[in-house]
This record gives C-alpha cells, sequence and structure tokens, in this order.
C-alpha cells in the first residue's frame, strides 16, 4: 500500500 510500512503490512501492494 502506499504507506510504505503502515498499510503494507497487512495488505502489501506496491511497497511490499
Amino acid at each position: 500500500n502506499f504507506p510504505l510500512d503502515l498499510a503494507s503490512i497487512e495488505a502489501p501492494s506496491v511497497n511490499g
């Protein structure tokens, strides 16, 4: 997701 680490923890999409 857009938040490099925040949202990507639950739903990795763009940043990982």
